[in-house]
């Protein structure tokens, strides 16, 4: 009786290892597609990106800050930025940085100031890529804090 017992439980723990190892097999087996084929790591050449937004009466002082993991992480990044007031997009602006014109520690820096009317909640908006080769290696869409004017 006891060894008829653990043959149907060793046969149960069987036939569940099986059955859980094909829906493992199923789920790697080429569900996500992705353009370009290659998947990595979030921030995979950057240590930190911020985002800074400041106002000298009506200038309103925008500042994208990329800081590579190292001096040949990244070649150069693109900004393209949307200055917002309560929601709402009042500017634009983009712009590249090359690796020869970061600063003397090796931070990617699109600085631009804009002149703005009215007064409400200000935020910046920006998605910035970061590129080696040629190559994307970081895309991040991101808001900086909120500044009320």
């Amino acid at each position: 009786m006891m060894k008829t017992m653990k043959k149907r439980f060793i046969c149960t723990l069987v036939m569940v290892m099986v059955l859980c190892s094909m829906s493992l097999v199923y789920a790697g087996s080429g569900g996500l597609t992705l353009e370009g084929g290659i998947i990595q790591p979030y921030f995979s050449n950057v240590v930190a990106i911020s985002y800074n937004l400041t106002f000298s009466g009506s200038t309103a002082k925008q500042t994208v800050e990329v800081e590579p993991v190292s001096s040949s992480s990244l070649d150069y990044i693109t900004v393209s930025a949307e200055l917002l007031r309560n929601g709402t997009v009042v500017k634009t602006w983009s712009q590249r940085v090359n690796k020869e014109d970061t600063t003397v520690v090796g931070t990617f820096c699109a600085y631009k100031e804009q002149t703005v009317s009215g007064s409400g909640t200000y935020q910046l908006h920006a998605v910035t890529k970061c590129y080696k080769n040629g190559v994307v290696v970081d895309q991040v869409d991101e808001y900086s804090g909120k500044v009320v004017r």
